[in-house]
């Protein structure tokens, strides 16, 4: 009786066992009628002969080896502030080397597609608008491992923060006098348009 044919992928081969009546009996097996037990993903043909002097028998089956479901993370970096960027770097943990590419989202809206380079990717977010947004990165699969998707990271992006502060100590003016007062903005993130004065 044949056993082991429900399998998942491991990078390693996958062969399949069996049973005997009487225990004990020598047996060879085929994978779609090759010696060697299989590695990749799929669905293959096995056949168990039993090789004794005083038996004869065989079993048939089918060995499928499912695809792995690869570990996903997703750490990000950067700008809290509208206007500075930030960077999304995704890893993703499997049994072999992945193939394939990365979609980095914000919600539902698709920010990059990015190709795998040894198991990570990597895209940089510029001009951050001020909110909350829900970065998280998909994995669009290959021949051994299934799609997958991480859990989505909130990310809270605040307006920017300016200050003024002037360039010198004192201003010192007579009455009915005009002078000129030198202000530094300070901002955090990237303010846009005009600045007035009060």
């Amino acid at each position: 009786t044949l056993a082991g044919l429900d399998r998942t992928y491991t990078g390693s081969p996958c062969a399949a066992t069996a049973t005997t009546v009487p225990a004990g009996l020598n047996l060879t097996f085929t994978y779609n009628g090759q010696t060697t037990p299989p590695t990749a993903a799929g669905s293959y043909a096995v056949v168990a002969t039993v090789q004794d002097s005083n038996y004869v028998g065989s079993a048939t089956g089918t060995l499928v080896i499912q695809k792995a479901l690869p570990v996903l993370m997703l750490s990000i970096s950067g700008g809290t502030y509208a206007g500075q960027e930030a960077s999304l770097t995704a890893r993703l943990t499997a049994p072999s080397a992945p193939g394939g590419a990365l979609r980095f989202l914000d919600g539902d809206t698709v920010l990059a597609t990015v190709a795998l380079q040894q198991g990570a990717a990597t895209h940089v977010v510029k001009g951050l608008t001020a909110g909350l947004h829900s970065f998280s990165v998909a994995y669009e699969g290959d021949a051994n491992l299934a799609t997958t998707h991480s859990t989505v990271t909130p990310y809270q992006v605040s307006s920017p923060v300016v200050t003024l502060q002037p360039a010198q100590a004192s201003l010192e003016l007579a009455a009915g006098s005009a002078g000129r007062l030198s202000l530094r903005l300070e901002a955090l993130g990237t303010p846009q348009g005009p600045l007035s004065l009060h």
